[in-house]
């Protein structure tokens, strides 16, 4: 009886780990985010309210990707899977006045059609902490926390 031992070729580890890393590979550049459908909205904000335009897209080539939203907020660091992605929740806003503070969380999740092209969702969450919480909700007509989850599309734009 003979034993065979099975050695893998360069050509069949590489091949193997391009089928691991397959999906498509993002431009870094700028790129154009455009609202879609507006899934639920608890915080009686029209999706006009919802910022649209330019952001800038850097592929770290490492499986994530930085995304600076050019709106003077911060940039946020978001996780590729394949042609799946994720930018967990992080802090877009935060207002404090007389004592209460007003907390905009936003996180997104979607796919790649493309190298240049993305579709998504990003939910906002508004929350309030502190004595005035009753004040502002009535002022801004909701009911803390309240969300809003809308569809987008972004494109590549140079």
């Amino acid at each position: 009886m003979s034993r065979h031992r099975l050695v893998p070729s360069a050509a069949l580890v590489t091949l193997a780990l391009a089928l691991g890393a397959c999906g498509p590979n993002p431009e870094s550049g700028t790129w154009i985010f455009t609202n879609g459908e507006v899934v639920t909205n608890t915080c009686n904000v029209d999706e006009a309210d919802i910022a649209e335009g330019n952001f800038t897209l850097l592929n770290n080539e490492n499986g994530s990707f930085t995304i600076d939203p050019e709106d003077g907020t911060d940039a946020f660091l978001c996780n590729l899977d394949g042609a799946d992605f994720v930018c967990p929740e992080r802090l877009q806003d935060s207002q404090t006045t007389l004592g209460t503070t007003i907390d905009l969380r936003v996180e997104a999740s979607g796919y790649f059609d493309s190298d240049v092209f993305a579709s998504g969702r990003q939910e906002a969450t508004l929350s309030c902490s502190g004595d005035g919480c009753g004040a502002a909700a009535t002022l801004l007509g909701v009911d803390f926390p309240c969300t809003s989850v809308v569809n987008f599309s972004a494109s590549f734009k140079n």
